[in-house]
């Protein structure tokens, strides 16, 4: 899942970390069965441990869980899905102001940390070192998106001088820490840094983002896994606002949230180089401020990240007033697990 930068949510990661400085605040939770044994750290952000179920690995694998990125904290919280969101766990370890999370259909966890150039790979049930660490080569990475064929698409920025292309997206095959390819988001009118990204079933990248230097927005798919070449721009017939995510749903369907409407529409898969009209539009009410979604595995329902201040669930594709919510501060990314895809 996808680049989330946050305050502006298009500018460079420095940008980024700059206004979650400025943040402050703790974080109000709402709980699920109790999962089973294996201790889980004290929470830096106004959590305690202290009562928290606990879960060995099988049961992490089994449970339906939400994770929340804290890049203020350099944590990842987890809760339970449901009603009554639970938090069951917290990942301290490996973590530099992580932004981007994406799991894949083991219940592995990957995190973009967005201040160095890794991407650390947690295993249920999330307690502990990574067990895979995803080298950047150079460059920060602000968002991770994972195919279901285990390709691992880091969505990146370069902040220094030596960088030939400030925006790139370093692809992985499975299992390896080295990237396979390292595809340019430029040309063809893009030259722009993606905030969002997400494979389809077929293994091709979606991206949305800003054009750099530009209050224009993009929509991006990058073909081939590790032996892409070039990002190729979409089109749409609708006018794009501020994109900040993109997901597949449960159809095949290209769901793009809008950041300023807190609006998801949803399209087709392009046919030369065009989504053409959306054919859903997903409300997402009583909020502003849409940065990063998550389909459940039904595909009947998403968690989006509100305004940075919390996990509301909806309905997809009706929308509408959310259905419950997990009160929570300075939240960069949401995922979940199991995911629906891959």
């Amino acid at each position: 899942m996808r680049v989330r930068n946050l305050g502006t949510h298009i500018l460079t990661a420095c940008t980024a970390l700059a206004v979650l400085a400025a943040c402050s605040g703790g974080s109000s939770l709402m709980a699920s069965s109790p999962l089973s044994q294996i201790p889980i750290a004290g929470s830096p952000n106004g959590n305690s441990s202290q009562g928290l179920p606990r879960f060995n690995a099988g049961d992490a694998r089994a449970a339906r869980l939400i994770f929340a990125s804290l890049p203020q904290s350099n944590t990842v919280d987890i809760f339970s899905q449901g009603r009554k969101h639970k938090m069951v766990g917290q990942i301290t370890t490996g973590l530099n102001s992580p932004l981007g999370l994406a799991t894949d259909a083991a219940g592995n966890l990957y995190v973009a940390n967005q201040n160095i150039s890794t991407v650390p790979v947690y295993a249920p049930p999330y307690t502990g070192a990574p067990f895979l660490t995803l080298d950047a080569a150079g460059n920060l990475p602000q968002g991770v998106a994972v195919s279901a064929r285990g390709v691992v698409a880091a969505l990146n920025y370069c902040n220094t001088s030596s960088c030939d292309v400030p925006y790139v997206v370093s692809l992985y095959a499975k299992g390896s820490t080295k990237p396979c390819v390292t595809v340019p988001v430029s040309g063809n009118g893009i030259d722009g840094i993606a905030e969002g990204g997400s494979f389809d079933d077929a293994g091709n990248l979606y991206m949305v983002g800003q054009v750099a230097n530009s209050p224009d927005q993009f929509i991006g798919e990058i073909k081939g896994g590790c032996k892409a070449k070039k990002t190729v721009l979409l089109t749409t017939n609708t006018a794009l606002g501020h994109l900040s995510d993109v997901q597949m749903d449960k159809a095949g369907r290209i769901a793009i949230l809008g950041l300023d409407s807190s609006i998801i529409d949803t399209y087709d898969p392009p046919k030369h180089g065009s989504l053409g009209n959306p054919v859903s539009t997903t409300t997402l009410g009583g909020s502003s401020g849409a940065f990063s979604f998550a389909f459940l595995a039904s595909g009947q329902d998403l968690y989006a990240n509100i305004n940075l201040t919390g996990v509301y669930e909806y309905a997809y594709p009706a929308g509408g007033a959310p259905e419950s919510k997990v009160k929570l501060a300075n939240i960069g990314s949401v995922t979940v697990s199991p995911p629906l895809i891959p």
